[in-house]
């Protein structure tokens, strides 16, 4: 329930939120409301969840073997980048007729710049098709 005078509350049409982290796809999330001076209300904040494009998401899960170790000149292995045993990876999809399977996909790691044990390294994904979002968890590795 809202309160505040009358022309105050004639005057809403609607009510802002902060920003929305769109990384975390297909996840509820508790977000603040921003309440317009001269209105008072029990709740300050509220759940989302894009429900129409959630049947948009797809999970794929790799093991580290997957994951392709690219400009590797040292011969660095999964285990020395401490690649854990899966990457989980979540696709939110232009077009919910799109099935996707893991050949779609493609996961590396760029060793260009060479190996230090005290770096973290981006996952980074390579695919032909597009997609509105991808995430991977995890995103880094190393250290």
């Amino acid at each position: 329930m809202i309160k505040g005078k009358k022309e105050v509350l004639d005057k809403i049409n609607y009510i802002n939120t902060q920003k929305i982290d769109s990384t975390d796809i297909g996840v509820s999330q508790k977000i603040d409301l921003i309440i317009p001076e001269g209105v008072t209300t029990e709740e300050t904040t509220t759940i989302v969840k894009l429900k129409d494009e959630e049947s948009l998401i797809q999970r794929l899960i790799y093991n580290n073997s997957e994951i392709e170790l690219r400009n590797n000149t040292h011969e660095i292995k999964a285990l020395d980048l401490n690649i854990p045993d899966s990457i989980n990876v979540e696709v939110q999809l232009d077009d919910e007729n799109t099935k996707l399977s893991k050949s779609d996909i493609s996961l590396y790691i760029d060793l260009e710049n060479g190996y230090d044990e005290t770096k973290e390294y981006l996952i980074r994904y390579e695919s032909d098709t597009s997609f509105k979002n991808v995430k991977i968890i995890p995103s880094t590795v190393g250290k």
